[in-house]
């Protein structure tokens, strides 16, 4: 797409993004499958256009190339897992919500071979985190846990003006969260 309008890709099945683009205008990029998607090339929105992906139907998304917006957000949401193995840095909000269906199966994987994981304004993880490595997640106003973060020893910073933790943290190496930041901590444990 070159000048105006949106993307919209609606699947019955699974899918793999070899990649998709606005490269003109404000459009969005709308994915909805009912099965896994992988984000196999750059799935990138121009100007303030969202990118939204959707895995349905005990559906897992894993992202293996840059998922980008120019000013816009980025949302990713999958009946079961999220496996984020590229970073994710945007000017934009990032939500990424794990375990949708609220079966119990899913998280989001921490697992980008980036120390910065995830950057963006408002941070979002709906849904059990994974911490696979050492990860700093940026949220330049606000960055939030809905449920249990959960990692092998990895280091875990925090850096926001505002942090949310709402679920246990266990099995993570050092928790770090900005100095000048106010963390919120509504859990049993960390």
């Amino acid at each position: 797409n070159t000048t105006a309008g949106d993307i919209v890709i609606d699947e019955t099945d699974g899918l793999t993004l070899a990649a998709v683009a606005t490269q003109g205008g404000n459009g969005n990029i709308d994915v909805d499958a009912d099965g896994n998607v992988v984000v196999g090339g750059t799935v990138s929105a121009n100007g303030s256009g969202n990118v939204n992906v959707t895995a349905a139907a005990n559906g897992s998304v894993t992202v293996n190339a840059v998922v980008t917006s120019t000013t816009g957000n980025v949302t990713l949401e999958a009946a079961d897992g999220i496996a984020l193995n590229q970073p994710i840095n945007i000017v934009g909000n990032v939500t990424l919500s794990a375990n949708t269906d609220a079966d119990l199966v899913g998280t989001t994987e921490l697992n980008t071979g980036n120390v910065n994981a995830v950057s963006g304004a408002i941070v979002d993880f709906n849904g059990p985190v994974l911490v696979s490595q050492q990860a700093i997640i940026i949220g330049t106003t606000s960055v939030d846990f809905d449920s249990e973060i959960a990692g092998g020893g990895y280091d875990l910073t925090i850096t926001s003006p505002i942090t949310g933790f709402h679920g246990d943290v266990t099995g993570v190496g050092t928790l770090t969260t900005d100095a000048a930041g106010v963390p919120t901590i509504d859990t049993a444990a960390v």
